[in-house]
């Protein structure tokens, strides 16, 4: 087992265990209601769902099952789920567990939050990318026909639980998804190494790069002060590529694929020599994921002028100045256009 506290305004525990067997002894320490309920997918309603129940503490136990994939991250969705919650009879002394990928991870969250103004709320992620990433940080998110997350909140679980048995049962396009997020964090810090990726020993990886991620969050944990910024690395492109294959790429795949352009774009403001640029590629590579897909690049840079890190006329991009060393620098498109040759 592995395992520390994330220190913000409510600490969050993280354990990293082989199984859910650990559970039951990490949710006897936050519980104090009668009731737990457990929301889940399709997928992880008939994979996990009985091995979780069989992990808790004395309690009545409310199984609620949404439809697998994104267009459950929709007020529709969100409305039916409260709607169980108060058939149930859940209160405010009760506990929800979100035990799914991304999706359940921002809906669960995004219920326990308002949820008679919040409910205690375990995180359970599935998934590679959702135990690397969204996991911790308190982010919280629905979709609307306006765009994705545009409604969302700030809340903190109080346990982020991750059993690594789940990695078993993950397609190789969902473990492609996760490695896009570990080689960004990899290029973040020097914590994580290129041996470290090629090695595949997911517990330690997971734990880098969460503990990465928790440093940023416990600096800024509403997103306001500028320090959890970088943990953007390759989303400005990547989010343009995720819309212009109408998402067949997966989110962590387009984050690696982002991540080139701005290798070379870093490369191009700050004169990067070419050691230090194959040092950043070769461990971009090591994810094993298909980075030459082509993209029509006036498009790319179209969508990526709407980017929601656009401040006025620049757009904050998280650079590179090596592996390790990441910086924002506000560019123009044309700023953009012309240090990539584009």
């Amino acid at each position: 087992m592995k395992s520390f506290t994330v220190k913000t305004a409510v600490k969050s525990e993280v354990i990293i265990e082989k199984n859910f067997s650990g559970l039951l002894g990490a949710i006897k320490k936050i519980f104090r209601g009668k009731k737990i309920v457990i929301l889940c997918d399709d997928n992880t309603m008939l994979l996990f769902f009985s091995a979780v129940k069989d992990n808790l503490p004395s309690a009545t136990v409310c199984p609620v099952y949404v439809n697998a994939g994104e267009k459950s991250k929709s007020v529709e969705t969100y409305a039916k789920v409260i709607q169980d919650l108060s058939k149930y009879g859940v209160t405010r002394n009760d506990l929800l567990i979100a035990l799914g990928g991304g999706v359940i991870g921002d809906l669960g969250g995004f219920v326990a939050s308002t949820y008679l103004r919040g409910i205690d709320l375990i995180q359970c992620p599935t998934t590679l990318l959702s135990m690397v990433d969204s996991s911790i940080g308190g982010k919280t998110a629905l979709n609307t026909n306006s765009g994705k997350n545009i409604i969302g909140t700030f809340y903190q679980p109080k346990l982020t639980y991750i059993a690594l048995c789940a990695l078993d049962f993950l397609p190789e396009r969902e473990i492609k998804s996760g490695m896009g997020e570990i080689v960004k964090c990899a290029l973040l810090s020097n914590e994580i190494t290129l041996e470290d990726i090629e090695s595949g020993r997911y517990e330690d990886l997971i734990m880098k790069c969460l503990r990465l991620k928790a440093n940023k969050v416990e600096k800024d944990e509403r997103d306001e002060k500028g320090e959890r910024i970088i943990l953007n690395l390759g989303h400005t492109f990547g989010h343009a590529m995720e819309k212009l294959s109408d998402f067949s790429i997966s989110h962590g795949e387009c984050v690696a694929m982002g991540i080139l352009p701005i290798i070379d774009l870093s490369a191009a403001v700050f004169g990067l020599s070419t050691e230090t640029v194959n040092e950043m590629k070769e461990v971009l590579y090591a994810a094993k994921i298909n980075l030459n897909r082509s993209f029509d690049r006036a498009e790319l840079l179209k969508r990526i002028a709407f980017d929601k890190k656009n401040d006025g006329e620049k757009i904050n991009f998280v650079l590179l100045k090596g592996k390790g060393k990441p910086c924002v620098l506000p560019l123009t498109i044309a700023e953009v256009k012309e240090a990539l040759k584009w």
